[in-house]
């Protein structure tokens, strides 16, 4: 059997709460950072902003992502594809949902205090992209 490095071992014990969806939209949390963070970062999105949604509903933090592939182009390819690909044996309801993601992601994102920022972050410009973006959206 294989054994976790000490270095992956908590160093305190927590109350964890689940934020997202059960798949890779979601993530286990401290509890206790959600009364303390005042902004979250989000590195990318695509069509599972979950976690941000269920963060934003719990905390009333900022929400800034970060991700330049969701688009225009993106959504509209999506929605083409939804519809040609819309299967009739299959539930209906899940797929129309699917159809109006993009509905559900305008919401969010025009909610005050969540930000999309369609920038394309490269590790070394990730520190200041940061900083630059945090200082205009506090002006």
């Amino acid at each position: 059997m294989y054994k976790l490095p000490k270095y992956f071992c908590p160093l305190y014990k927590t109350q964890l709460i689940r934020l997202g969806k059960s798949n890779d939209g979601g993530y286990c949390i401290p509890e206790k950072s959600l009364k303390e963070v005042k902004n979250l970062f989000s590195f990318g999105l695509d069509v599972d902003w979950s976690f941000e949604e269920d963060f934003r509903k719990k905390s009333k933090s900022k929400i800034i992502c970060f991700d330049n592939s969701v688009n225009y182009k993106f959504w509209i390819k999506k929605i083409l594809k939804d519809l040609i690909y819309f299967d009739f044996k299959k539930n209906y309801y899940e797929q129309i949902k699917n159809i109006f993601t993009f509905i559900k992601y305008k919401y969010f994102f025009m909610q005050s205090g969540v930000y999309h920022i369609k920038k394309h972050l490269i590790s070394n410009d990730l520190i200041i992209i940061v900083k630059n973006t945090v200082l205009r959206l506090y002006r």
